[in-house]
């Protein structure tokens, strides 16, 4: 089997050289050389050898130890040569696909990262703001949450991002502060019966906690979804972050009232029921 992908990964790749190389005027080439200064082409050549190390690098830190630095050169390689022939940028998941094949890491562990880097790297140049749940903590480059508005983490997501122990109240307070000098505007942390801890440059003390709903939990399935949509529904309609909070809260308080994941979902006038019963 090893033989049969090493074959197929040379075809694949003399193919795309071949792509690659076959649109290039090499008299034209051939001609720019002669005029070229040499003194400038040999530290030309070494740094963007030095930058694609530096990718490799920080894709194999990304992955774990379980990836070699050689083996993410090689695949960060491939996805360049794949991008350059094709297009939508196709080698980004060519590049999941190359490094999962070997099954050190999952397929889908390694498109994720690819995936939402690029989604948000679309959304940033779009100027759409995202809000963000880091669910499952899957590699991630922390830099990139400059590109976030608002993420939501549980307590073991927080501990993976920042690399704090998240476990109370005043442990998220901290997480949610890191985050937000990790470059999120707004870092929402939940903490399940003890409601969620918010920092925020909009809130004028910068964190808050806003309470969870006492309720009897049958099955937290899907709690978790729920709580971001309708996060995402309440900040659409133009509610403030505080409140938005409430409703998500309450949705989820809801949530896991009932078994399963789709029937546990609570429709509107339910949440609105629920946050009229209790004044809020």
């Amino acid at each position: 089997m090893r033989k049969y992908r090493i074959a197929v990964g040379v075809i694949v790749s003399l193919v795309c050289l071949g792509l690659a190389l076959a649109g290039i005027e090499w008299s034209r080439v051939g001609a720019a050389l002669q005029r070229a200064d040499w003194r400038y082409l040999l530290p030309a050549g070494a740094a963007l050898l030095g930058y694609l190390l530096a990718r490799s690098a920080r894709w194999r830190i990304l992955l774990g130890p379980r990836v070699g630095l050689a083996q993410t050169f090689s695949v960060t390689n491939i996805g360049y040569l794949v991008s350059n022939v094709l297009p939508f940028r196709l080698g980004d998941p060519a590049r999941a696909v190359a490094i999962g094949l070997d099954g050190k890491v999952k397929i889908s562990t390694a498109l994720t990262t690819v995936v939402i880097e690029r989604v948000l790297d679309i959304a940033a140049d779009a100027g759409v703001p995202v809000v963000w749940n880091y669910a499952p903590a899957n590699p991630f480059d922390v830099t990139n949450l400059r590109k976030v508005e608002i993420v939501v983490v549980n307590e073991p997501e927080a501990s993976a991002l920042t690399g704090l122990p998240v476990g109370d109240i005043e442990s998220a307070r901290a997480a949610a502060l890191k985050l937000q000098e990790l470059g999120a505007t707004t870092a929402i942390v939940t903490l399940g019966e003890a409601g969620s801890v918010i920092a925020s440059r909009e809130l004028e003390d910068g964190v808050t906690q806003v309470p969870a709903f006492p309720v009897e939990a049958v099955d937290t399935t899907a709690a978790g979804d729920t709580y971001c949509g309708c996060l995402v529904v309440a900040l659409s309609e133009g509610k403030g972050l505080t409140e938005a909070v409430k409703f998500a809260g309450a949705a989820a308080a809801l949530c896991v009232q009932k078994l399963g994941a789709q029937p546990s979902t609570p429709w509107r006038e339910e949440i609105d029921a629920f946050l009229d019963e209790r004044g809020s």
